[in-house]
């Protein structure tokens, strides 16, 4: 794509695609911890449990993070041009 079709540099662009791409990995890891840390309340292993939800609360900052640079650079690329 041309950059006066996107409104921002190839190099913005290739940044957001990779963004998204580890936002995708940042949730799915989400998904995975509070998926285990489920199974570990059911297993009665209540400190392991708590530790895992805390990374998955970590990680719920990181998404917020990268939702909200994935956002500015969507407004950058496909945002209203304006002369």
């Amino acid at each position: 794509m041309e950059e006066k079709e996107l409104g921002c540099p190839e190099s913005a662009y290739q940044y957001l695609q990779r963004l998204r791409n580890h936002l995708i990995s940042a949730k799915i890891l989400h998904d995975r911890y509070e998926h285990e840390a489920e199974e570990f309340r059911k297993l009665g292993w209540h400190e392991e449990a708590l530790g895992l939800q805390k990374l998955a609360n970590e990680i719920t900052k990181h998404i917020r993070e990268i939702e909200s640079m994935i956002a500015e650079l969507e407004k950058q690329c496909f945002g209203r041009k304006t002369k």
